[in-house]
């Protein structure tokens, strides 16, 4: 799993072009671009570090925190005590919808 927090690290300072456009390499890599990119930038992480993720709506993952929290549930891969690597998701305004 350190490998993925290795590649993750190293985007660092990468930025959307033009900004504000969430145009990404990112979203180019996952043919879905210009749209919010946080879960396709996971995507792509687990992807570069050879753990490919399963089709979470997506062959290449996910998009959508939603969809990609809804299949964890589903099959029981979700945890109170993450490890290096995991996925975290978050509810930033506390309405029980996942944000980022």
């Amino acid at each position: 799993m350190s490998k993925i927090i290795e590649i993750a690290r190293k985007e660092i300072g990468q930025k959307e072009s033009p900004n504000n456009s969430n145009k990404t390499i990112y979203g180019k890599w996952f043919g879905y671009d210009g749209v919010a990119w946080c879960g396709m930038f996971v995507s792509w992480c687990y992807s570069k570090a050879d753990c490919q993720l399963p089709r979470i709506g997506f062959a290449k993952g996910f998009a959508g925190c939603q969809t990609a929290v809804a299949y964890f549930k589903k099959n029981k891969l979700t945890t109170v005590n993450p490890e290096e690597g995991d996925i975290v998701f978050f509810d930033w305004n506390g309405d029980n919808r996942y944000d980022h």
